[in-house]
């Protein structure tokens, strides 16, 4: 999904990948400013890249169904009501100290997986 693909649609309140979906890459700032409230993101997916998700306010959970991701700076800024964020079949999850920046997000699910983290705001 490319940069910006789905920006500030504000009335966009759904996503759903198929099962056997094969997207592997959300670019910066793909679904940027849009009104979903849950997201579930596809096994194939590895990396999603800077301020892909900022400031969708209504997010309250996010479940990454993939075992081996890169979660970009800032991804998850703003996203004041994001509480639950869930890595059920991760085997590595590297992500940068700000990745999810300005939310009250205070759970993760990683059931025996390791987690990076990073300092590069090039990503």
């Amino acid at each position: 999904i490319k940069f910006k693909a789905f920006a500030s649609l504000i009335y966009l309140k759904e996503i759903t990948f198929e099962k056997d979906s094969n997207l592997v890459l959300i670019g910066s700032c793909a679904f940027e400013n849009i009104s979903i409230r849950s997201l579930q993101l596809p096994a194939s997916l590895k990396t999603v890249k800077r301020m892909a998700f900022q400031r969708c306010v209504n997010l309250f959970c996010v479940e990454f169904l993939g075992d081996d991701l890169f979660i970009g700076c800032e991804c998850f800024n703003l996203c004041i009501e994001l509480r639950v964020v869930s890595f059920p079949n991760a085997h590595s999850i590297t992500f940068c100290y700000d990745s999810f920046d300005n939310t009250k997000c205070s759970l993760f699910i990683l059931p025996g997986g390791v987690i990076n983290k990073y300092t590069s705001h090039n990503d």
